[in-house]
């Protein structure tokens, strides 16, 4: 687990105190973002299950903010699309801390948060995230002059039937965007462009981002029974709808 205190600040954001959580793949991160500025960070890459040290991360980056959890206005989770077992932890985590404290939560999807990381002229962007059998979670956005706009509903599918969509030059990122990047080389040419590793994760800085807007145009009515996004169902719901079951 790395543990670190951060000062950049975000463009944008308001006194606002916000802490954000994702759990949605390999890499868990818990971040405190105050008044516009990253203040402590904390990310797991270990492979661990989440539920092990979420906590522990959580009092850490507290601690090192010099802040507590009645001082926060907020949560941002990140919803999915995502690893099953890890966005239920993140979730009901956040749930838990902001049905005590009365607190807001704003949940923020993977797919959504990737394409604001995205740093590109070109005019579309499509995050990518490990599915796992051979597939990959996926959006198509469009950088507009007025800003990034969502162009289709997010999807699941192989790499093959993803491409075959794209017909423009297109940025990608996200973990299903590195693991298949030569294979969307060979196939798009120079019509695919890559973001930098440090991308494809997401990062507490966007989380925050996107939970304040949630925050502010709720006016602060924002509930805490916010629910995963999960775009497919999990291996034990297909097993518990087959006949006979």
């Amino acid at each position: 687990m790395v543990l670190t205190r951060k000062n950049y600040e975000i463009s944008g954001l308001a006194n606002m105190k916000i802490l954000s959580i994702d759990t949605s793949s390999a890499t868990c991160t818990v971040g405190l973002v105050n008044g516009g500025e990253v203040v402590a960070e904390s990310v797991d890459d270990s492979g661990q299950t989440h539920a092990r040290h979420i906590m522990t991360m959580l009092d850490d980056t507290l601690n090192l903010a010099g802040l507590g959890l009645e001082d926060l206005d907020g949560f941002g989770v990140i919803t999915g699309p995502g690893t099953f077992t890890g966005l239920r932890i993140g979730i009901s985590t956040v749930q838990g801390m902001a049905y005590a404290l009365s607190k807001p939560v704003a949940g923020i999807t993977s797919l959504d948060a990737l394409a604001t990381q995205a740093e590109t002229d070109l005019p579309y962007i499509c995050p990518m995230v490990d599915a796992r059998r051979q597939e990959v979670y996926y959006g198509f956005y469009a950088l507009l002059d007025q800003g990034l706009e969502q162009t289709a509903p997010h999807q699941v599918a192989s790499p093959a039937a993803l491409l075959e969509q794209i017909q423009d030059p297109c940025y990608f990122l996200g973990t299903g965007a590195r693991m298949y990047r030569q294979y969307i080389s060979d196939t798009l040419g120079s019509r695919a462009s890559f973001s930098e590793a440090d991308r494809d994760r997401i990062h507490s800085a966007t989380i925050a981002k996107l939970a304040q807007a949630q925050l502010q145009g709720a006016a602060g009515q924002q509930r805490p029974d916010i629910s995963p996004t999960y775009i497919r169902r999990s291996d034990a719901d297909v097993k518990a709808r087959q006949p006979g079951r």
